[in-house]
């Protein structure tokens, strides 16, 4: 029983230091909720390292408003003509593109072209969501 015990001592210990670690270098964006599961954490903001298929780092903005919605607008110096509001999963949430490079950007994007509204685009979901989540 002892042998075990000094077994799994030095083990926990590295898997603390190695969790630690990983939290100062790539945080979670995620946090606990008792209604959805899990959500978007309020007021993130962070700049991940990725890297692509050919292994080319990139710099990815990933931020979120009070309300742990990640949100882009058109044209920031301007009334907000058009509000859209998105819900998603992990193609609206997944740190992988910064706020502005979302699909739901270049939408709005493409209203202030073709139509010339100031658009804000507020996303609101999380990895791993179903239906259920989304509705509520």
């Amino acid at each position: 029983m002892k042998k075990i015990i000094f077994l799994l001592i030095p083990i926990l210990i590295t898997i603390s230091i190695t969790e630690f670690f990983l939290y100062l270098i790539k945080p979670n964006f995620i946090k606990s909720d008792k209604t959805l599961g899990w959500k978007l954490k309020e007021n993130f903001n962070h700049t991940y390292e990725q890297k692509n298929l050919l292994g080319e780092k990139y710099k990815v903005l990933f931020s979120t408003n009070n309300l742990g919605m990640r949100n882009f607008v058109t044209n920031t110096n301007k009334n907000i003509e058009v509000n859209i509001f998105v819900f998603g999963d992990s193609f609206t949430s997944d740190p992988y593109a910064s706020n502005d490079k979302m699909w739901y950007s270049q939408i709005a994007r493409m209203i202030y072209e073709i139509i010339g509204k100031n658009t804000s685009i507020n996303s609101i979901g999380a990895g791993g969501y179903g239906n259920l989540q989304q509705l509520i």
